[in-house]
Parts: C-alpha cells; sequence; structure tokens
C-alpha cells in the first residue's frame, strides 16, 4: 500500500493533469481535450514565463487554482503565490475558494493532513484570513486587484515564486467587434 501511495504523489508532484484528476475529480469531470493538454504541457514545462490565452469557460481558472496552485502548496514547490484578477474580491474569492477545497477535501486532508497552519506569530494573528494566507508548509498566498501593488513584494526575504494573473481585464472595458452582414 505505500509503495501505491508514493506512485500517486510522485505522479501527482510532476503532473498538474494528474494532480488534477486524482485530488479534484469533482472540479475535473471531463478528459481534458487538446487545449487543456497544451495549457497543462506549458504549465508542467522548465520554462519561467508562461502565458495562455485560451477562450472563455474551458476552465482556465480550474486549471491554474485546483491544478497549479493547489499542487504547488501540497508539495511544497513554492513559498510565496501572488493571485491576480481585475479586482481584489475577485481574487479573494478564488483564493478563498482554494483554501476551502485544500482545507474540506478529505483525499488531500488523508494525505497531507490540515494545511492550516497551527504556527501562533504575533504579527500574522489572522495568518488564515482572506487578506491572505500562510499553509502549514509555510507558502504565502496573497490575492491581489488590478491597481494593487505586486511589485517589489517581499515576504520573509522571499519575493513571489508564482505570480497567477486571471481575468485580469475588465470585462466593461472590453469592446469586442461584431461581424455584421
Amino acid at each position: 500500500m505505500k509503495a501505491e501511495i508514493k506512485d500517486i504523489l510522485v505522479r501527482c508532484a510532476a503532473s498538474t493533469a494528474f494532480h488534477a484528476k486524482f485530488f479534484f475529480p469533482e472540479i475535473f469531470r471531463t478528459n481534458f481535450h487538446n487545449l487543456h493538454r497544451e495549457i497543462l504541457n506549458k504549465i508542467d514545462s522548465t520554462e519561467k514565463k508562461v502565458v495562455i490565452a485560451a477562450p472563455r469557460g474551458i476552465g482556465k481558472t480550474s486549471i491554474m487554482l485546483y491544478g497549479l496552485a493547489s499542487r504547488q502548496i501540497l508539495f511544497e514547490q513554492k513559498k510565496f503565490i501572488v493571485y491576480l484578477s481585475n479586482s481584489a474580491e475577485n481574487a479573494v474569492l478564488q483564493t478563498d475558494s482554494l483554501k476551502y477545497e485544500l482545507l474540506s477535501n478529505p483525499l488531500i486532508r488523508k494525505f497531507f493532513g490540515s494545511i492550516k497552519t497551527s504556527r501562533i506569530e504575533v504579527e500574522y494573528e489572522e495568518q488564515f484570513s482572506k487578506k491572505a494566507w500562510i499553509t502549514s508548509g509555510g507558502t504565502l498566498v496573497l490575492p491581489r486587484g488590478m491597481g494593487q501593488q505586486i511589485r517589489g513584494l517581499l515576504y520573509r526575504s522571499r519575493r513571489p515564486d508564482l505570480i497567477i494573473i486571471d481575468d485580469y481585464e475588465d470585462k466593461d472595458e472590453i469592446t469586442n467587434e461584431k461581424l455584421s452582414l
């Protein structure tokens, strides 16, 4: 049994797709198609900067949060994650949803225990708040909205090592040209 668990964890640590399907089957109910696989391959590549542009509604946010960010948190691969969205409210909502999934998911609790830190630090009385949260592995997750400061961020001598920019544009400011016949 231990070999099977180790194999699952090794596969999850190496593959965003496997991790997402294994730990979040209710979110990733259907098979990944070609565009998903392209996105997942880019995410898992060794490239330092990856830009993904794809149609609305294919699951980019879910892949970024529940695939990539959760994997980086659970396997302690990143220590300072900034999630940037068009508004602070949306960024908080998305990262709070991720936090909820990480705390309530029975498979995650079985394999990793609680991600909620038990450390008591005077400077971070609300270290598991909506504004920012620190996991038991020491990863800080910081939601930010358009216009909020991200340049120069520093947490315990660390700069952000993963920045996810998701739906950064304001839908009211986007104009779509309609083809008229």
